[in-house]
């Protein structure tokens, strides 16, 4: 006897993919769609999801039509002797009763995903033990391939150092009263000519370039990968890259969280959106939910602006340092919106707000709008992380 999952398809792909996965005994697969869900790739989203590599059929239907759902249905009966496995969780309400009224008079079971961790019930035949628990769980990457996004380059989790290392930088980050020489290297590594000049072989010798931010190192001190040099992976982390890692390190860490369920600068793709920088400094998927992480070690920029004019009438130009802490807020946002991601969103920086108060009330108001979580310190990242935790 043949054993068919049917999977009831919307805008919401997650419970299928956790059904197919469970259920990964099934000869088959029917998927009972509409043309909006087609038109949105979603059956092909979930197929590419679950690497499912078992006949596949699509059956189109008007998801607010009795009528033409029951008339679609008939096309089951050519699986006079299948057992059926129905999953009625997606598609509308039209539909869960249409299928669950269909199959009642099959031979089959269906299932409803209850959106509780791991959890789903078996509503038809009634059972006593109706509650069941599911044995597998859908990776970062099942997530979202679910919604049709896939990963520009292949997923690298390497760290430049290790979290005790990092917590260690982080300390001396927050305690250095001049980051001025931490300012210098960024700047000098933007610089075109000055990559092609003075980093050689993949490495800049610090202790001759900067002795200054050489001697700050060593207060850590430092475990550089040469003595007196940088490596270009080690300019990248104490130009800011070390928060994104200290983040990812001790998400994963602290939550004891597998490779597969965690992504760090992870750059994504989904056909219609052509922005350029699409990157998600960390990505984590936990307990069935999404946590978006974007770490800025300053959300303030120098801006040149004018300043009045010489003598000669000519205009004079000084360095203001800007926050950017709404256009990061913006951005954000935006990309989830775009990428279809239901997350929870946070925004780590270590800069404080806006003094004036008009700039933060608005700063707040944003944060609040888009429901984003902003982070300042390592006790409120510690925070975050035992409410996830409990979850």
């Amino acid at each position: 006897m043949a054993k068919i999952l049917v999977s009831l398809l919307s805008d919401q792909p997650i419970p299928n993919v956790q059904l197919i996965k469970e259920f990964d005994f099934v000869d088959e697969h029917i998927f009972i769609s509409t043309e909006k869900m087609e038109g949105k790739q979603v059956s092909t989203w979930i197929k590419k999801a679950n690497n499912i590599q078992k006949p596949v059929q699509v059956i189109e239907i008007n998801e607010f039509d009795f009528d033409d759902i029951s008339s679609k249905m008939e096309k089951f009966e050519k699986f006079d002797d299948a057992e059926f496995y129905v999953n009625i969780t997606g598609g509308t309400k039209v539909m869960s009763i249409s299928a669950l009224e269909y199959f009642k008079n099959k031979s089959s079971k269906v299932f409803y995903i209850t959106g509780k961790q791991g959890e789903y019930l078996q509503i038809f035949p009634k059972i006593k033990d109706k509650t069941k628990k599911m044995q597998t769980e859908i990776t970062l990457l099942e997530y979202l391939q679910a919604y049709g996004i896939e990963l520009k380059n292949p997923k690298n989790d390497t760290t430049t150092k290790n979290l005790e290392q990092t917590s260690a930088f982080f300390d001396f980050f927050i305690n250095l009263d001049d980051k001025k020489n931490i300012s210098v290297l960024r700047d000098f590594y933007k610089d075109k000519n000055n990559k092609k000049n003075h980093i050689k072989s993949g490495f800049l010798n610090i202790k001759e370039q900067m002795p200054d931010l050489y001697a700050e190192l060593q207060q850590i001190p430092f475990d550089f990968e040469q003595d007196g040099f940088l490596s270009v992976a080690e300019i990248n982390y104490i130009i800011g890259g070390w928060l994104e890692e200290y983040v990812f390190l001790k998400l994963k860490t602290d939550l004891n969280i597998q490779a597969d369920f965690i992504g760090l600068n992870l750059n994504l793709f989904k056909s219609g959106i052509e922005k350029s920088d699409n990157e998600f400094d960390v990505i984590l998927f936990h307990k069935n939910r999404l946590f978006i992480f974007e770490c800025k070690t300053s959300h303030y920029v120098p801006e040149r602006i004018t300043d009045g004019v010489d003598g000669e009438n000519n205009p004079k130009f000084k360095v203001k340092n800007t926050s950017k802490l709404g256009d990061y807020i913006y951005k954000l946002d935006a990309l989830c919106k775009e990428f279809g991601l239901f997350a929870s969103a946070y925004i780590f920086t270590l800069s404080n707000l806006p003094i004036n108060e008009n700039e933060r009330q608005t700063v707040n108001d944003r944060l609040k709008f888009h429901k984003i979580t902003l982070i300042n310190d390592k006790a409120n990242f510690n925070e975050i992380i035992s409410k996830i935790q409990s979850l």
